[in-house]
């Protein structure tokens, strides 16, 4: 009987990075645990439970992967007292982070994550099909529509730029897009949005990071949107410059409410005006290229066939593709959103997620230690309508105060997510950063069920 060895940590309930998957008879020897730790392997319901390396006999199949060729086999582990049904010898079923991914069809999304240290790949896995109906498979160069996991881009940008002299974070929006001199405060109401006079608070520049600008947010940013938003050929500059006419939801550095769109357009209009550059040349340049992020990119047409991972939602219980015509809601192909419509590879953004955890310590490519921990540190006062004692925001990032049922990371943890279900957070306090892939229109992103699960089950690990 072919033996392998199979080198890698169970965490929670994925396999971390494998080097070979099994084909059913095979003979396989679990080892190089980090810890102990129960799981179930994705897209089969199999429990794993293991104290030490042990060999045991491949009796089922169920998942994709690649064998030491690079080939693709299908094949799952089996062992230790478990069955191919995912029931337990006990009788009880498995609670696990794939079970809140399973649509009542039975069928699993598919999803690509890892959790990296400045040095070492901790855990990895892809799973699923980038094209379930050509059963492409979803691979290292996989890309996904990232959405608002586009706002840290831009928040770097914008900190490259005050590094750099040429901005500074309470300068005024006004300074660089005059038509913010004036800008109208509105209530939205049944006759549409009334103006209800000029704003008495000056918008600077971190307002537009830490949601607090007023702009594009609450009702009346969400009425505003749906008249006015990136369409057709519009540009960064005419797009921003139309902001300005819009109503805001309240003062100025008054609230923090989410700004979708606007505030983080504005805020890479802006860098492009002190910059003297293109907005997606200044992060292909200064971010994409330094850090080896080749597939991050604006424009779904710079990927190959099947490269681009489809987008799915649930519709009465079964997987449905949506076609991808748009790297985010209904922007021009190549829009370059400064609050969404970026596209890259679980790798690249790995790449991104891994420059914020080592500039936190001096360590960083193109990103020094004062700027990445004022980008993580708690932007908005306390007692602001809108942050309480576990959130609060940094510059285009959540940043977490404290723990609570609802929010198990490490205080001092900071990232965000996207609305297609994408999900990342630097936990400078136990040195790792962790990075979820996922497209749906049906989880949705921050707060998600599936979100809160892999922190949990990441933090379950990690804390140990």
């Amino acid at each position: 009987m072919k033996k392998v060895t199979i080198a890698g940590t169970i965490l929670a309930d994925i396999i971390k990075r494998i080097d070979f998957y099994p084909e059913k008879g095979m003979l396989c020897t679990i080892g190089g645990m980090k810890t102990s730790v129960g799981g179930c392997v994705p897209n089969t319901g199999i429990t794993l439970r293991t104290l030490a390396p042990k060999e045991v006999e491949v009796t089922a199949v169920g998942r994709i992967g690649k064998d030491a060729n690079g080939e693709y086999v299908r094949g799952v582990m089996e062992g230790y007292g478990v069955r191919t049904d995912g029931i337990r010898e006990d009788g009880s079923l498995p609670t696990s982070f794939t079970d809140v991914m399973t649509v009542p069809s039975g069928e699993r999304t598919f999803f690509s994550a890892a959790v990296v240290t400045e040095k070492e790949v901790l855990f990895r896995e892809d799973v699923g099909f980038a094209d379930r109906g050509k059963a492409i498979p979803i691979t290292k160069n996989s890309v996904y529509r990232l959405a608002s996991m586009t706002k840290p881009v831009t928040a770097v940008s914008v900190l490259l730029c005050v590094r750099d002299g040429f901005l500074d974070m309470r300068s005024p929006v006004r300074e660089f897009i005059p038509g913010f001199a004036d800008i109208q405060l509105g209530k939205k109401t049944e006759r549409g949005i009334e103006s209800v006079g000029s704003a008495k608070n000056t918008m600077l520049v971190k307002h537009l990071l830490t949601h607090t600008s007023g702009l594009g947010c609450g009702a009346t940013g969400d009425a505003e949107f749906a008249l006015f938003c990136p369409r057709s050929k519009m540009t960064l500059k005419e797009a921003a410059e139309g902001y300005a006419h819009t109503h805001l939801e309240f003062e100025p550095g008054t609230a923090q409410f989410y700004s979708p769109v606007f505030a983080f357009d504005v805020a890479a209009r802006i860098v492009e005006i002190v910059s003297g550059m293109p907005y997606e040349r200044f992060v292909k340049e200064r971010i994409f290229q330094p850090l080896g992020m080749a597939t991050a990119s604006y424009r779904l047409s710079d990927y190959g066939a099947g490269q681009c991972v489809l987008t799915y939602r649930s519709e009465d219980g079964v997987l449905q593709a949506v076609g991808l015509k748009h790297n985010f809601a209904e922007f021009p192909e190549g829009y370059t959103g400064g609050g969404a419509g970026l596209i890259a590879s679980t790798e690249d953004y790995c790449r991104f997620a891994r420059e914020l955890l080592a500039a936190y310590y001096g360590r960083g490519k193109i990103l020094d230690e004062n700027s990445v921990r004022e980008m993580a540190l708690p932007q908005v006062p306390p007692g602001t309508a809108g942050v309480d004692e576990y959130f609060n925001w940094g510059y285009g990032v959540r940043c977490v105060s404290a723990k609570s049922a609802a929010q198990p990371l490490s205080p001092g943890s900071f990232g965000w997510s996207g609305a297609y279900g994408t999900h990342f957070w630097v936990d400078p306090a136990l040195g790792y950063t962790a990075v979820y892939m996922h497209n749906s229109d049906t989880f949705g992103g921050s707060g998600a069920p599936h979100t809160v699960e892999f922190e949990r089950e990441v933090m379950d690990v990690m804390s140990r």
